[in-house]
């Protein structure tokens, strides 16, 4: 069976019929066999011929995938063969050139030449991503060719420029990219024969006509024919089909759109029917919400038309999903599968397969769950578990930490107290052996008392330091045996009267009739019960109440220590038994601890086998609970009425304010100090020399300023309360109290404190412990400062009087500010000290002639009350108002009589209304009689 390839008819009427593997044939047109040219000839390069065509001069161009091209005469001889092989089609450009499509690119022979250009080749349109593939061509009146590419769709190229001017593919509405024939019909429109279907190119549309039945197949290539009436006939794999181009037509039409049902993959019958009513609902609002189980789902749709229902295709997208819209099917489905949670909109667009145009479109909402371990809620409880999880290590890393930082504190201060005891006793006993020697003074008994006192008390710090280090590390020994727990407290109690009684604080002890008995032993059980009752005592106030409470049952002994004291604050209860700690209120409080004392109470009851609890409220009290084993055995009795554990020293009674004031002396001195021995201590100290006023705290200190005007303050900076350097920042800022020195005691001995307390105004800083002689000096120092400061300042009050009183407003040049010792900080008198004194003088001299001015008269104009106004106005010019008063009358007075005025309008002027008064004052004043004075001036 012969294949014919390829066919062409020639200007004599012949037909060319090129075969796939014999030849060439030349024929008439009754099908008579001319002539048969094949390769064993000379002039064919292969027998298997793809195109053959003639040109204007009558020669034969023959092409073939296996072989090159080849030019022959019209008698079938050589002509020419050039190197151009894969040949797919040869088409005339005009009566000069040739044509020529390959599977790489196409070739334009110049036909009288036979040279040739190779145009859009592999390399050329690899860099546009364009197919070089080329089977149909046809050229233009201009420089352009419309090349049919298998894959690549239909381009249009300009091969004077070497560019693509128009690409047309499946996306432009062509039915394949692959394009095997092309034609153009009586109306000059091109058409195309493509793997599936055929096509019409317009100027700017593409218009498929697969919507005719029969129309959608796969065509031969270069199988296209135009007759002579202009009908076009396409040979295809399954027959050829003609068309009369001008009976085709693409006519307008309609074809809504809908959304014919959607269904969730993957869920039973059973459950379909439940959420099928569910479904319709959610389609008919347009927004659709899937649980996250239900995220396979297909969507059914069709847009209506029965006439052209075979023009009709389909797009969609699921936005948010989808990166781009879908390629043109006619399956009405969309089918989505493992659809991640979100929000998404499904958009569906019917449209013309004829010419790409959009029918109609419709879009619908479809949200997908979050699973519930996705969801925020689930997040939020990852992250709280997360932060949690980061919390309890962090809190367990501070815990190791700080238990670490305990831990070093105590072993140093353990350490300390074992190097201190040896000094301690070496101090200790030379003071018991001094008290007992005769003739020493009272003053000298005292001082050994305090010494004796203090140093007892540090003692008792280093005994508990030393007994928590042997509880601590369990070193402690044991003595365990029965332990009658009624007579334990009833003893313990009664060791607390007096410091009840002292307190004014009930104690009340309630015990059973039956006897008690735990096993343990009676040291540690002592300083348990020392520590609880310690603490129960000292932060209970006046008037206030401590209960022991002991309830037995067959197996377990309860004791219950209540007090209605000023409790443990809630955010601090955690702390309680774990760290060496003091509550904030504990430590805001005026009694002493250092902290240890709970710790080493846990660790006791821990070594005993107990248990140990409490429960408190902030200003209502305490009530610590510790349950032993009960057991049965006979009780030891130890009975010792003077064994009082050395804490009870720590209690302190507060002190009243004490106030010592003698007119004998010159100077006040205020002491502002929370420790008793230390207060009294200086108070003795300096009363000797000073008038000394002492307080327990700043807010007393405040209180007598408001009536008082002391020369120096001593105060302690860390007191319960308002501290001591926020008293001082309070005494600076005050202009009334501004010009009081001010010495700070502190056992803060830090650069950043020292300095702070110089900010805040203070004189000077003195670190515990400090040396008596030196505190002296500075007082000293500071006090010698004040006297030149009065001098200075009685020096002006008086040139001032002498002067007249109009004139003088400012001060005399002679009179200069005194140059104030380095003993202490003070470089300037305060402003405030001045003015103070310059208003006095003024309403002094105002009133110069007045006889009924008085103190009073003074204190009233000055806005002060007589008792601080005495205070301030001596210490700054060391005279008193009425002595005050006199004297600048009296210097006053002197000038005037220098001035020849008689005396008794003198004693007028000056406010004295008996001359004889003003003349004996005058002469005590300054050792003459008025009279005598005027001779000597």
């Amino acid at each position: 069976m012969i294949v014919f390839e390829s066919q062409k008819v020639t200007k004599s009427g012949n037909v060319l019929a090129g075969c796939y593997g014999d030849g060439v044939y030349r024929m008439d047109l009754s099908g008579n066999i001319k002539g048969h040219w094949t390769q064993s000839d000379g002039a064919l390069s292969s027998n298997y011929i793809f195109a053959i065509q003639t040109d204007c001069h009558g020669k034969i161009w023959v092409g073939s995938p296996h072989g090159c091209l080849v030019a022959l005469n019209s008698d079938g001889s050589l002509y020419h063969r050039f190197e151009i092989y894969g040949v797919m089609s040869i088409s005339v450009v005009d009566e000069k050139r040739i044509g020529v499509a390959t599977g790489n690119g196409f070739y334009i022979i110049d036909a009288d030449t036979n040279s040739y250009n190779w145009y859009a080749n592999f390399q050329e349109q690899s860099e546009h991503d364009v197919s070089a593939y080329i089977i149909p061509m046809m050229f233009t009146k201009g420089t352009t060719v419309w090349l049919g590419t298998e894959g690549g769709g239909l381009n249009l190229y300009d091969y004077k420029n070497r560019k693509i001017i128009r690409e047309i593919k499946m996306s432009d509405g062509l039915p394949s990219n692959d394009i095997y024939g092309l034609v153009h019909d009586d109306k000059g429109r091109l058409w195309a024969s493509t793997g599936n279907g055929l096509a019409i190119i317009g100027d700017s549309t593409v218009s498929s006509l697969n919507f005719i039945n029969g129309i959608a197949r796969e065509y031969n290539k270069s199988s296209i024919l135009r007759t002579s009436n202009g009908d076009l006939i396409f040979g295809s794999t399954a027959g050829a089909v003609r068309l009369s181009p001008d009976k085709i037509s693409v006519a307008e039409y309609s074809a809504p759109l809908r959304i014919s049902r959607f269904t969730i993959d993957g869920i039973s019958e059973e459950e379909s029917a439940k959420i099928i009513p569910e479904l319709f609902e959610m389609l008919q609002n347009r927004n659709i919400v899937l649980s996250a189980s239900h995220n396979s789902f297909d969507v059914d749709f069709e847009a209506i038309n029965i006439d052209y229902r075979n023009d009709i295709a389909y797009q969609y997208i699921l936005e948010g999903y989808d990166h781009d819209w879908s390629e043109m099917t006619m399956d009405g489905t969309a089918r989505f599968r493992n659809v991640p949670p979100g929000n998404y909109t499904l958009k569906i667009k019917a449209l013309r397969k004829s010419d790409g145009r959009v029918i109609d479109e419709t879009s619908i909402d479809i949200t997908v769950e979050e699973p519930w371990w996705n969801t925020i809620w689930a997040r939020i409880c990852y992250l709280a578990i997360i932060a949690f999880i980061i919390y309890f290590i962090i809190r367990y890393k501070w815990y190791q930490l700080r238990k670490e930082h305990d831990e070093d504190k105590i072993r140093f201060f353990i350490n300390t107290a074992h190097d201190i005891r040896t000094p301690l006793s070496l101090v200790m006993s030379p003071i018991e052996e001094l008290k007992t020697q005769n003739g020493l003074s009272e003053k000298a008994k005292y001082l050994l008392d305090v010494a004796g006192a203090n140093i007892r008390k540090l003692n008792a710090v280093t005994a508990q330091l030393l007994d928590f280090e042997k509880i601590d590390s369990r070193k402690a020994k044991v003595n365990i045996e029965p332990i009658n727990l009624n007579y334990l407290l009833s003893e313990e109690l009664s060791c607390f009267n007096n410091v009840g009684e002292k307190r004014g604080i009930t104690l009340h002890l309630q015990v059973p009739d039956e006897q008690v008995v735990v096993s343990a032993d009676r040291h540690l059980l002592e300083l348990m019960l020392d520590n609880l009752m310690s603490n129960a005592c000292k932060y209970t106030n006046q008037g206030g109440k401590v209960e022991v409470s002991l309830t037995a049952n067959k197996s377990k002994a309860v004791i219950r220590i209540t007090d209605n004291g000023i409790g443990i604050p809630e955010k601090e209860q955690k702390n309680i038994f774990t760290n060496v700690y003091r509550a904030e209120n504990a430590r805001a409080s005026q009694e002493t601890g250092n902290g240890f004392g709970l710790l080493q109470v846990k660790r006791i009851v821990e070594m005993l086998n107990g248990n140990i609890g409490f429960t408190s409220k902030e200003n209502a009290g305490t009530t610590f609970t510790i349950s032993f084993k009960r057991i049965y055995d006979e009780p030891v009795i130890h009975w010792n009425p003077n064994n009082l554990n050395e804490a009870l020293n720590e209690i302190r009674i507060p002190s009243p304010v004490v106030s010592a004031v003698s007119e004998s002396k010159d100077e006040t001195l205020l002491i502002v100090e929370d420790n008793d021995d230390l207060r009294n201590y200086l108070t003795a100290t300096f009363s000797v020399e000073y008038n000394v006023v002492s307080t327990i705290s700043a807010e007393d200190a405040l209180r007598f300023l408001e009536n008082h005007y002391p020369d120096i303050i001593i105060s302690d900076v860390m007191m319960p309360g308002l501290q001591g350097d926020e008293l001082c920042s309070m005494i600076k800022n005050n202009p009334d109290t501004a010009g009081i020195p001010v010495i700070l005691l502190t056992a803060k001995t830090t650069h950043d404190a020292i300095v702070n307390g110089i900010e805040k105004g203070a004189d000077d800083y003195i670190a515990k412990p400090f040396s008596l002689d030196i505190l002296k000096s500075k007082v000293r120092g500071m006090l010698h400062n004040r006297k030149r400061i009065r001098e200075y300042l009685m020096r002006l009050a008086l040139t001032r009087a002498e002067g007249d009183v109009v004139e003088v407003k400012t001060i005399p040049q002679t009179v200069e500010e005194p140059t104030l010792t380095e003993g202490n900080r003070t470089s300037e008198m305060p402003a405030s000290d001045k003015a103070f004194v310059d208003k006095a003088v003024d309403i002094i001299i105002a009133n110069m002639s007045n006889t009924e001015f008085d103190i009073e008269h003074l204190c009233r104009e000055m806005a002060m009350s007589r008792t601080l106004f005495f205070g301030r106005l001596k210490s700054l010019t060391g005279k008193a108002p009425q002595e005050f008063i006199r004297i600048l009358k009296l210097e006053r007075a002197a000038e005037l009589l220098k001035q020849n005025m008689p005396v008794a309008e003198v004693a007028v002027v000056t406010g004295f209304a008996n001359s004889k008064y003003f003349s004996t004052i005058f002469k005590k004043h300054f050792g003459v009689s008025p009279s005598k004075f005027c001779e000597q001036n």
